[in-house]
């Protein structure tokens, strides 16, 4: 729903095949991939299907930082001289 793969209703035994690509930037470490399926139904959320821990995924990095997530994040500092003119 949230990504526009939204299934419309479906008949018993209609069996639908998923297929989906994400970019996991992981720093290094060991994880567990767990994954379901919902819906709505009557303006409530219904987990129709739920598996937990389907796959170890194992990142192996050479970054040496804090977190679970890696923003990708580039820094930079400058000197603001149009400030230190103003002192």
């Amino acid at each position: 729903m949230f990504e526009g793969a939204d299934v419309k209703p479906v008949k018993n035994g209609d069996v639908y095949d998923v297929e989906f690509t994400q970019k996991m930037t992981l720093q290094g470490g060991e994880y567990l991939l767990s994954m379901s399926c919902t819906g709505f139904e009557n303006g409530q959320h219904v987990v129709y299907h739920r598996l937990y821990d389907v796959a170890n995924i194992t990142v192996i990095s050479n970054k040496n930082t804090v977190g679970v997530y890696d923003m990708e994040s580039e820094v930079s500092v400058r000197l603001n001289a149009d400030a230190d003119a103003a002192r």
